[in-house]
């Protein structure tokens, strides 16, 4: 069976938008001053770093994971406390993937379950239930596609199954220690 990994990517990665940014807006609604956007904050910060700031907007999966696993200027990392530390590498992991999916990079069947499996993980842990659902319902077809598109066939029998019986050697019996009576002791 061949799938379309690029097709599969590219879903779970429109997911993930959809799932994190209601989560971003939650964490940086308790750190910004009223009327300021993250964006904002993000671009502000680029322009001082002297990095382009046009395509900056509040649906760019790349820069929501960005701003979840970077330093930003006086807000420190403004996810610590919010995410724990495997969610945070999940989120590093899916921005490397989002990263070479918009640099189209070829997956492999197993590269794609992996970042299914990681983006999935990510949703749950920040609430984003339905879309992390979405992403779930994508892995029957990887795995079919991981098996060789076989489904069901029995396992080939134990390596020890085409093995000659082992030999039983019986050892002679150690010789008997005689134990003190209580008389002695």
């Amino acid at each position: 069976m061949t799938i379309d990994t690029r097709q599969i990517i590219g879903g779970s990665v429109d997911d993930l938008a959809e799932g994190l940014r209601p989560f971003i807006e939650r964490v940086f609604a308790e750190r910004l001053p009223d009327g300021q956007s993250w964006v904002q904050i993000v671009a502000h910060e680029d322009e001082l770093a002297g990095r382009p700031t046009a395509h900056h907007h509040a649906n760019d999966v790349g820069l929501m994971l960005r701003v979840m696993t970077e330093k930003l200027g006086n807000l420190g990392y403004p996810f610590d406390g919010h995410l724990s530390r495997q969610a945070a590498n999940w989120a590093s992991e899916m921005r490397e993937v989002r990263n070479k999916h918009a640099h189209q990079v070829e997956f492999s069947p197993a590269e794609t379950y992996r970042a299914l499996d990681s983006a999935e993980l990510l949703l749950r842990e920040v609430g984003a239930a339905d879309e992390a659902q979405r992403i779930a319902a994508r892995k029957p077809a990887v795995l079919s596609a991981l098996s060789g598109g076989v489904t069901g066939r029995p396992l080939p029998p134990p390596p020890s199954a085409s093995l000659p019986a082992p030999r039983v050697v019986r050892l002679p019996a150690p010789p008997a220690v005689p134990l003190p009576s209580s008389a002695e002791t």
